[in-house]
């Protein structure tokens, strides 16, 4: 028989839990979250759901493809600009 221990939710836990709740609109699946003691500091780990997590990644990869097709189609504008240039297609004449 497993033994368990409670421990009084201070006032700024309560907050916090209530905070989370109005934020995320999860009254009824709260983030699990365990506290880990360092010495005088107090560490929490959030281990809520992964849905969240999902999420992130998704729109992390979304941002990602983004930024590298600007990328590889700012340096393909550069090849072809230089191609002119180097075959006096375009002449740009600055001075």
């Amino acid at each position: 028989m497993a033994i368990h221990q409670t421990q009084k939710q201070t006032d700024l836990e309560k907050r916090l839990k209530i905070l989370r709740q109005q934020v995320y609109g999860r009254a009824d699946q709260e983030l699990r979250t365990r506290s880990y003691e360092l010495g005088e500091s107090k560490v929490t780990a959030n281990l809520g759901p992964s849905s969240t997590n999902h999420f992130d990644i998704t729109y992390l990869r979304y941002d990602l493809l983004k930024i590298f097709l600007l990328t590889s189609l700012a340096f393909g504008i550069q090849l072809i600009f230089f191609y002119f240039l180097q075959n006096n297609i375009l002449r740009l004449n600055f001075f």
